[in-house]
């Protein structure tokens, strides 16, 4: 591949029709090699991170649902047309996995998010956050059926 290594520099390698999006440790070019998704190394330090993968039906319409949350939609993958999406949604620092893949991850899932303006954020669901000695927080259901617990610890 003549664009590993190549960095923030990969542009030049690309046809005009590629699409290039970052994301936190990885490059990712697409419309190369036939239209597939190539993930390369970015030059600056790593962090280690814990993803949880959502199991979902359809990831395009979930991670709509997600954008009430600040999350937006980074990167899609496919194995093939038509096949099941695996798709990431970040919002700053935090990235959740959408799969549409059987057996990646169960339905009911709970997930605990940590973010900043709980109390913003449940009023998009009509909700009053819980008080607690460890800071606000209130739980939502996504589309398919994933419980996430949202909050803000009172320390920051």
């Amino acid at each position: 591949m003549p664009w590993a290594g190549a960095g923030r520099d990969a542009r030049r390698f690309l046809p005009p029709t590629s699409q290039v999006i970052t994301w936190p440790s990885v490059l990712i070019l697409r419309g190369i090699n036939g239209g597939q998704t190539v993930g390369m190394s970015r030059p600056f330090p790593h962090r280690e991170q814990a993803i949880p993968i959502l199991r979902v039906q359809d990831a395009a319409r979930t991670a709509v649902w997600y954008e009430q949350l600040g999350f937006q939609l980074t990167n899609v993958h496919r194995f093939e047309p038509g096949l099941p999406a695996f798709a990431t949604i970040e919002r700053g620092d935090v990235a959740l996995f959408l799969s549409e893949h059987t057996g990646d991850a169960r339905p009911d899932t709970l997930i605990y998010l940590r973010l900043q303006g709980v109390h913003d954020l449940a009023v998009r669901f009509g909700i009053t956050p819980d008080a607690n000695p460890w800071g606000a927080d209130f739980e939502v259901t996504d589309p398919d059926g994933n419980r996430l617990r949202i909050g803000t610890p009172s320390w920051w």
